[in-house]
């Protein structure tokens, strides 16, 4: 799951490149907690939602830096796609055991 472009913070805290640049020259970064998609709200609108916040925060000039708690790890930023990923894994996991 990690790529090389993706930075560990101490090996314990993983930041988006884009995230890690925009901190390291003063842009605005904006946090966004991940919680709307696992429990927030219902899917599909969870994951609707958690896309049309990040698209706002670039339309309006900052970084969306989602976080969430990937494989045991912090993660900061643009990290939707693995959110995405396991949730889906997680509810085929609940239907294939129930």
């Amino acid at each position: 799951m990690v790529k090389d472009t993706e930075a560990y913070i101490g090996g314990h805290l993983k930041i988006a490149p884009d995230v890690r640049d925009a901190l390291l020259h003063g842009n605005a970064v904006v946090a966004l907690e991940s919680t709307i998609i696992s429990h927030g709200m219902p899917y599909p609108e969870n994951l609707c939602t958690a896309k049309e916040v990040e698209a706002v925060v670039k339309e309006n000039g900052a970084i969306p830096a989602t976080i969430a708690i990937l494989d045991g790890v912090p993660c900061i930023g643009n990290f939707l796609r693995y959110i995405v990923l396991s949730f889906y894994c997680f509810h085929v996991e609940i239907i294939l055991h129930w």
